[in-house]
């Protein structure tokens, strides 16, 4: 399984480059997979079948979601609904024109969630 900083490390590599980002502005949200194949922080660690779940909606909405772990990779599994939340809150941040106080808040709220995890 990936530590929660093994996958933020990751999530943080993945979107270095705003190109990366799955956000859409037309939708003004992020989506879990682009037509061009790109995926949203949580879209990247799921399994392929699940990923088409979610490409009707306007974005993923973790609180409904009952059986997470699931539908992600095996190894990503063995973290909490929160998680997930604050790690994508963190890469529609970046996606969406990459506000760098946005930015600071979110990488906060995931270290706080990392934190809470230890």
């Amino acid at each position: 399984m990936k530590t929660k900083f093994d996958i933020i490390l990751e999530t943080l590599d993945a979107y270095s480059d705003p190109n990366n980002t799955a956000y859409s502005a037309a939708a003004d949200s992020c989506v879990i997979e682009t037509a061009d194949g790109r995926n949203c922080a949580l879209g990247r660690c799921m399994l392929r079948g699940y990923q088409k779940k979610f490409l009707e909606k306007k974005g993923p909405d973790l609180e409904c979601v009952r059986h997470l772990d699931l539908m992600l990779q095996p190894e990503y599994r063995g973290h909490s609904v929160s998680f997930w939340k604050a790690l994508q809150n963190f890469h529609d941040a970046i996606g969406n024109s990459g506000l760098v106080s946005t930015v600071t808040k979110r990488w906060d709220a995931l270290l706080e969630e990392l934190d809470d995890a230890n």
